[in-house]
């Protein structure tokens, strides 16, 4: 078993702006026992699970759905197929069979469902065009409207760190773009200086 990558924390901005949660399979080292997740942050899960059950734990895999409900169905359904396998630290199945299990329910309950590394190939795309718009905007000095707020902001004594700011503003930039709207102006500030 692989240890996924975990989203960077743009990457787990960006999926938590979409709304989509993921079915996260968890394993120990030899691949047994399973415990199924449903999260928006792989990487709060992980660490969260390694406190309650063990730091030797790994996240092998994980599925993207867009509603919560679907998710939860999914792993309750997963759940309940085979009850003579869970056992008090998880479910008594390697990944393998989960991933299957998953999938299955996935196509028999017509919900989409998408691997992580997928979703992760695409966030990262999306986060990258970004981040190029607002450096082109920068060098173009279309950023201006944005640096003059932010020093309005900060000489009005509120504490805020240029780069936590930037990255408030690629969200908000996100958060547009997932609606089909295109800005890179001032309409953004009040998401961003809030």
């Amino acid at each position: 078993m692989m240890n996924l990558e975990l989203p960077t924390t743009a990457a787990r901005d960006y999926l938590k702006l979409t709304g989509y949660h993921a079915i996260a399979i968890i394993t120990t080292a030899r691949g047994i026992p399973c415990r199924l997740r449903v999260t928006d942050d792989l990487a709060q899960c992980i660490t969260s699970e390694r406190e309650r059950w063990s730091p030797y734990i790994e996240m092998t895999s994980a599925f993207w759905i867009e509603k919560i409900d679907d998710a939860d169905r999914i792993m309750a359904s997963v759940m309940n197929l085979r009850p003579d396998v869970l056992g008090a630290e998880g479910i008594n199945l390697y990944a393998e069979r989960l991933i299957l299990d998953i999938e299955h329910f996935g196509r028999l309950y017509k919900i989409p469902i998408t691997h992580h590394n997928v979703v992760i190939k695409r966030v990262n795309d999306v986060i990258e065009i970004v981040n190029k718009r607002m450096k082109q905007a920068q060098a173009a000095g279309d950023m201006q409207f944005f640096n003059k707020a932010f020093k309005e902001h900060r000489e009005n004594g509120v504490p805020l760190i240029y780069g936590k700011a930037k990255a408030k503003l690629r969200d908000a930039i996100i958060r547009r773009a997932i609606q089909g709207i295109d800005a890179l102006d001032a309409s953004l500030l009040d998401e961003v200086f809030q």
